[in-house]
């Protein structure tokens, strides 16, 4: 996981432009969600009841839009979501129904009141949304759960790290592929382990593939940068050599530096572990001046 810096304001499309119901959508329908859930006749056993409607919160601008602010990654494993599945407008705070661990009742409603707000919007894999977290919300404190009643989420203090207002490496750091929590109320470790983050070899084979392929150019860098540095005045004074071997050598450092980048798989991982090697390493470089 990576923080993500999330467009604001919303893309303002949802609008019945040109109609008698010119207002926005999100707000309508979020009018509509509130007068269902907190009617006196609300049933949470009624499967007939109100339904969230996808078209709205995950309509084409706007997960296009989180899909470019998240440059195309799963928000919680940095998988690009293209490789995996179409993606799903996930719900930080979830819609339906919440729970605090997989084995407990749901409790219900769930933030039906956030179903349509922008902010509560991100993109996951289906791996991580439809097999893991599902409706999973575990709060500190449960007690301190919104509820129809009361909508005063900020008295809230949720486990899972939101990345778009936390920075997941205060919570979470690498060691080689493997994920490890690092802070001392445990968030890290348990968004770990309920998101099955740690333990998936498919995703951890993946991850040591992408980490090896970035090791790779890290001794093919050290590799050139030592012949740099150990060079005679007889091959300083061979311009076309040496522009061979500094050319290269930039090529080389320029793609291993946007593996440090947001945009790409895994940044998290690349960061922890290697991101203070990779700069020393450009550093090297620069002190050449060739």
């Amino acid at each position: 996981m990576i923080k993500i810096n999330k467009t604001q304001p919303a893309p303002g499309y949802i609008r019945y432009v040109g109609t008698s119901r010119e207002e926005d959508k999100c707000q309508s329908e979020t009018q509509l969600a509130c007068e269902y859930f907190e009617s006196g006749d609300y049933n949470p056993n009624n499967k007939y009841g109100y339904k969230f409607k996808s078209s709205i919160y995950g309509n084409k601008i706007w997960k296009e839009q989180l899909l470019k602010d998240q440059f195309d990654k799963c928000c919680f494993c940095e998988s690009k979501v293209a490789h995996i599945d179409a993606g799903d407008v996930e719900h930080y705070r979830p819609k339906g129904e919440s729970k605090q661990t997989d084995s407990d009742p749901a409790n219900k409603p769930g933030y039906y009141w956030l179903a349509y707000d922008w902010d509560n919007l991100l993109i996951a894999c289906q791996r991580c949304n439809r097999r893991k977290k599902k409706s999973l919300f575990p709060l500190l404190n449960p007690d301190e759960r919104a509820s129809s009643t009361n909508k005063n989420i900020a008295v809230e203090r949720p486990v899972f790290i939101n990345p778009c207002i936390e920075d997941p490496k205060n919570f979470i750091k690498f060691n080689l592929e493997y994920p490890v929590g690092i802070d001392d109320n445990g968030r890290g470790e348990k968004t770990l382990d309920e998101l099955n983050l740690v333990n998936d070899e498919t995703l951890n084979e993946i991850r040591r593939n992408h980490l090896e392929i970035v090791n790779a150019f890290i001794d093919s860098i050290k590799i050139n940068i030592e012949s740099l540095e150990s060079l005679n005045d007889e091959t300083l004074n061979d311009a076309s050599r040496l522009q061979s071997i500094k050319g290269r050598l930039s090529n080389h450092l320029k793609i291993l530096l946007n593996y440090l980048e947001d945009s790409s798989s895994y940044a998290g991982m690349i960061r922890s572990n290697l991101e203070g090697e990779i700069q020393e390493l450009r550093q090297r470089y620069r002190i050449l001046d060739l």
